[in-house]
């Protein structure tokens, strides 16, 4: 981050979110109402630590959350472009459209550009809880090579492999393992992901994808960036970088939360996969009914 005050920082932004979109109010210092554009919806952003972080409450569900209403937020989270995602408060009723910001990405010597950055983010929260397509940010420039995203990646402290099709991959150290983590560019976004055990998730039993799935769900609500998603028979950890995000920097925080909910999945969810009998006692220690 730049050599900048708490003080400061909140004030830069303050100036941006006044002219950027209609405040509702300033709670504190470094916390804002917003009105979510073209909705009646208020976001609250914060400015923390390390974080600028954006957070819209959905409304809450009517019935206790269960596997199929899982199962819908993470093929959701598929069709989601823009780097916001929905994450849950454990297995509550509630949902949150969340993005955040690491402090270091932002442009500080540029109130423009910093605008810029906040206006797309906002913009995508806006587009995404109104269930419209997230149009890519024409403005940023030219997508990045491969070569250049590796070169970048090498810069962030992330070297990158060849993987198929001449794709890109960055191996995760796991305990006594390693994982792939695909990185793609594609419509404005470079979407970091990691498949969750993509060869026995297709084939097990019906309780142990359950359970691996509702594993999924809890673990990237704990962790920033990580975005818990479906795409048929398939669940992967995603982390989705716009292009003003894309830097070494930003490949650094981005992997760096990737191999946090890794770390912290796969171990587990290689028992849940194997085991039935396991499965089905972690789904009913959280309520969750076996299937019949």
């Amino acid at each position: 981050m730049a050599d900048i005050s708490t003080n400061a920082s909140a004030a830069i932004v303050d100036t941006v979110l006044q002219r950027a979109v209609d405040v509702h109010e300033q709670t504190s210092c470094g916390q804002w109402l917003v009105c979510v554009p073209q909705t009646h919806k208020k976001a609250k952003i914060e400015l923390q630590a390390d974080w600028l972080t954006f957070d819209v409450t959905l409304p809450a569900l009517r019935k206790e959350l269960d596997y199929e209403r899982i199962g819908a937020m993470l093929q959701r989270n598929a069709s989601i472009k823009g780097c916001p995602r929905i994450v849950g408060d454990r297995l509550g009723r509630r949902r949150h459209l969340a993005a955040e910001i690491p402090l270091d990405l932002l442009p500080w010597d540029s109130e423009a550009d910093i605008e810029a950055l906040i206006t797309t983010t906002i913009d995508a929260v806006a587009a995404n809880f109104r269930k419209n397509l997230c149009a890519p940010d024409t403005s940023t420039p030219s997508p990045p090579t491969s070569a250049e995203l590796a070169g970048l990646l090498e810069e962030a402290g992330w070297p990158s492999v060849s993987g198929d099709s001449d794709s890109i991959e960055v191996l995760l150290q796991l305990p006594g393992d390693f994982v792939p983590a695909s990185v793609q560019h594609n419509d404005g976004l470079t979407r970091l992901s990691v498949a969750v055990l993509p060869k026995e998730f297709g084939s097990a039993q019906h309780d142990c994808r359950r359970a691996v799935t509702v594993l999924l769900w809890l673990t990237a609500s704990r962790i920033r960036m990580v975005r818990p998603v479906r795409y048929r028979r398939m669940l992967s950890l995603e982390v989705r970088l716009s292009e003003r995000c894309l830097s070494a920097s930003g490949l650094k925080h981005g992997f760096a939360a990737l191999s946090i909910a890794a770390q912290q999945l796969i171990a587990e969810a290689r028992l849940l996969i194997d085991d039935e009998r396991l499965a089905k006692v972690y789904l009913s220690n959280l309520g969750f009914k076996a299937a019949k």
